[in-house]
């Protein structure tokens, strides 16, 4: 997951965000209205953990049979984890972007703060 919002800051959206909408449910980064998540990460998500899920299995209970290959994805399952799903994240906003939540500048909210200050400012005056 850290490779995700990594990729999606740094190399997706290149640090173009609104804070705003992270913090408001209805904002524009609630990617669909039945389920707000975006498909995109979730697939990464899968795509990065489950190759090395069957060797971290045979590492808890070592009853359970997994390949030889499926104990060496495991064994190097973070880095397999990380580089895989930020790639496959990356690939999947570049074929498949969601356009709306895409800005060409950065929105901090500071205008938001601004206003507050200012009517707490004058209701003190």
């Amino acid at each position: 997951m850290t490779s995700i919002l990594m990729t999606d800051y740094y190399i997706v959206r290149q640090g173009r965000v609104s804070v705003p909408d992270m913090y408001n449910f209805h904002g524009m980064y609630r990617y669909s209205a039945r389920w707000a998540t975006n498909w995109r990460s979730v697939v990464a998500l899968i795509i990065g953990f489950a190759p090395p899920l069957p060797g971290f299995i045979h590492n808890i209970e070592s009853g359970i049979r997994v390949s030889s290959g499926g104990q060496n994805i495991f064994a190097i399952g973070y880095i397999y984890s990380f580089v895989s799903a930020g790639l496959f994240y990356w690939i999947f906003m570049k074929y498949f972007p969601h356009k709306p939540s895409m800005l060409d500048h950065a929105d901090t909210g500071e205008d938001i703060i601004a206003e507050a200050d200012q009517k707490r400012r004058l209701g003190e005056a």
